[in-house]
């Protein structure tokens, strides 16, 4: 990874990721999963250990710990016609998004929960992250 002109090994960052999660978990993660990984390593300001960081072939290595990296999540807000209240709707963004998005009619029918102080933007909130 690296800025387009990025030609010199210097100018380059690798990143290794483990596929399987630590603790005897046998899952793999997904395509979807990975992805939303790189979004989150390259999003805000990130800082290392130098326990974590290394070289290869003259590029900076970072070993990515997928505990640590959380991908960022997304907040839709959807009204309907028929009901005046707003409902927002936890999703995450590397997830089956069309999926989602093509059943958010139906799913943000659910309970929910209200969302407290946190979001005085809506009065229900639905957790669609792992959907």
């Amino acid at each position: 990874m690296g800025p387009p002109s990025g030609g010199e090994p210097d100018e380059l960052t690798v990143g290794e990721t483990p596929l399987r999660a630590a603790g005897g978990n046998d899952d793999l993660a997904g395509a979807d999963d990975l992805l939303g990984m790189l979004r989150a390593l390259h999003t805000g300001t990130r800082i290392f250990s130098s326990s974590r960081m290394g070289t290869v072939m003259g590029m900076r290595l970072v070993h990515v710990d997928p505990a640590a990296v959380v991908p960022a999540g997304l907040r839709l807000y959807v009204d309907r016609e028929e009901d005046t209240t707003v409902v927002a709707a936890d999703i995450r963004p590397s997830g089956a998004l069309t999926a989602v998005l093509a059943a958010l009619p139906s799913l943000i029918g659910e309970a929910g929960v209200a969302p407290g102080d946190d979001d005085p933007h809506c009065s229900r909130l639905v957790d669609l992250t792992g959907w």
